[in-house]
């Protein structure tokens, strides 16, 4: 087998999209945000990062992304 026909067969030989993410926010902190949002379910994704930046979390992890993780989770009305 050539390697025209190896790349053609195999496309995610050639592919430039990272095979993982760097910046997924690990699972310890999903629960810990999963957690606070049912402690405090008036929170939203503003207050929740203020909290986490706070209380010295080591990753820190932008609004909009605790508002996907709230959505994700059924943790937002609507």
């Amino acid at each position: 087998m050539n390697v025209l026909t190896l790349l053609t067969c195999h496309p995610s030989l050639t592919s430039r999209a990272p095979h993982s993410h760097s910046r997924t926010v690990p699972d310890d902190i999903v629960r810990h945000l999963t957690a606070l949002r049912q402690k405090h379910p008036d929170w939203g994704p503003k207050k929740l990062r203020m909290w986490l930046l706070n209380h010295h979390v080591d990753f820190a992890v932008p609004a909009s992304t605790i508002g996907d993780i709230l959505k994700r989770e059924g943790l937002v009305p609507g």
